[in-house]
């Protein structure tokens, strides 16, 4: 982030390695040996640190689901797989 300008936004849509650990961690490794970029799973701690020194965007760092949901959006029921937020360069 040292190279954008005071005022810009970061935002993250990142695979989460501890939601469904399990599922997820089967899930990466077969999409893994199909891919030249291979995929690497994070905790929410390990996302939120993408975020250090900038402002936090109200819900902050989320499952991507429910960061600012449009009224009567229903949750997936095991579809979350995700952590999610945007953040301002101060």
């Amino acid at each position: 982030m040292d190279a954008p300008p005071s005022g810009s936004y970061l935002a993250i849509s990142h695979p989460a390695s501890d939601i469904h650990a399990a599922a997820q961690a089967e899930a990466q490794k077969r999409h893994n040996e199909r891919v030249s970029t291979p995929q690497t799973l994070r905790s929410r701690a390990e996302v939120s640190r993408f975020f250090d020194r900038l402002d936090l965007v109200p819900p902050g760092v989320v499952f991507v689901h429910v960061w600012r949901p449009d009224p009567g959006d229903v949750p997936p029921a095991d579809g979350v797989s995700a952590h999610g937020g945007v953040a301002r360069k101060p």
